[in-house]
This record gives C-alpha cells, sequence and structure tokens, in this order.
C-alpha cells in the first residue's frame, strides 16, 4: 500500500530520506514519532498544541493501517 497519498492528506510536513510511495511503514511512524518528541519539548503555545494534534492524529491512523494491514496478511490461511 502506497503511504504517500495518505500522509499528504494528513497535512503532516513529515520528510523522510526517500520518497513516501518507496518508505516502509514503520519508517514513517518512527518519523512521526519522532516529530512528536520534538514538538512536546516546545515551551506552551498555541501552534504547539495545533502541532501535535496533527501529529498525534497522523501517528494513530498509521498505526491503525499498519495494524489492520499486518492483521490481514496474517489472516490469510485461517477459514472465515
Amino acid at each position: 500500500m502506497n503511504s504517500g497519498p495518505l500522509l499528504k492528506a494528513t497535512g503532516s510536513p513529515i520528510r523522510l530520506k526517500v520518497p513516501f510511495e518507496y518508505e516502509n511503514w514503520l519508517n514513517i511512524i518512527a518519523a512521526i514519532n519522532s516529530e512528536i518528541r520534538k514538538i512536546a519539548q516546545l515551551p506552551k503555545s498555541a501552534e504547539k498544541i495545533v502541532n501535535f494534534k496533527l501529529y498525534s492524529k497522523t501517528n494513530k491512523q498509521f498505526t491503525f493501517i499498519k495494524d489492520a494491514r499486518t492483521n490481514a496478511c496474517f489472516d490469510v490461511n485461517e477459514p472465515s
């Protein structure tokens, strides 16, 4: 699954070493978590709150999709 359009749709300005189309989900989630940690260190402001919410929601969505995709892959051999 291509993660690029989803990351762009969230409005998240995450920068990665390779294009989104070729990046691993775990690397994208790690980059988002890194940004969340950086934002947490900033002094309290309206911009910090907005960015923290944006990155947290983006992280939540990517983790959900990664987990759902992983679970679907592992359940392939199980009967319905």
